[in-house]
């Protein structure tokens, strides 16, 4: 019977051993955890006012873009309302070999004028489309912030945890074993 119950005691204690070793294991890892975590957060704030900042400077662009667009437009209305009263004017006959030249530059120069307003009016809606992106990206990252936030840290001291085990014991001067519930408290 003294043997039996020396099992028992060796088992108990290698429990006990694992499991402080385990909650030393868990509470180190969880400590490596929320430094990972903090340089994280950290860093995603830095990236947030970072993209706040270059939000900023591509609204400013855009802004400065449109006006030189319009100021551009203003000037092509302008220059092609010049061009269609000098191509009105008579040439005379012998002039003509020169105005044709002429004529084949200034519509090079319109083609010219109309593919630089795609190339505008592209690049205008691809900024649009990064800015979108930029706001989304902001927003997913705004959310992983307050899902590492809000991650529960290691039990405080106070708090009891709860288990349940078997147990081997003396019961009124016999060896008994069975099921039980603990509580049990860290002690730091």
């Amino acid at each position: 019977m003294r043997l039996r119950l020396d099992r028992w005691l060796v088992a108990l204690a290698a429990i006990v051993v694992a499991s402080v070793a385990f909650g030393f294991w868990y509470d180190h890892a969880a400590g490596q955890w929320d430094a990972r975590v903090e340089s994280a957060l950290g860093e995603a704030r830095a990236a947030d006012i970072r993209s706040e900042l270059y939000l900023e400077q591509a609204i400013d662009a855009s802004a400065r873009a449109e006006a030189l667009a319009e100021e551009a437009g203003e000037r092509v209305q302008v220059v092609t309302e010049r061009v269609v009263e000098i191509r009105e004017v008579m040439v005379p006959d012998t002039c003509i070999p020169l105005v044709a030249p002429r004529d084949s530059v200034i519509d090079t120069l319109f083609v010219a004028v109309d593919e630089w307003k795609e190339a505008y009016e592209t690049e205008v809606s691809g900024a649009a489309l990064l800015r979108l992106g930029l706001q989304e990206q902001t927003t997913r990252g705004d959310s992983l912030v307050a899902v590492l936030q809000d991650r529960p840290g290691p039990r405080k001291w106070w708090v009891p945890g709860v288990g349940v085990g078997a147990f081997t014991g003396f019961c009124s001067g016999e060896t008994c074993s069975g099921v039980g519930v603990t509580l049990s408290w860290r002690i730091r």
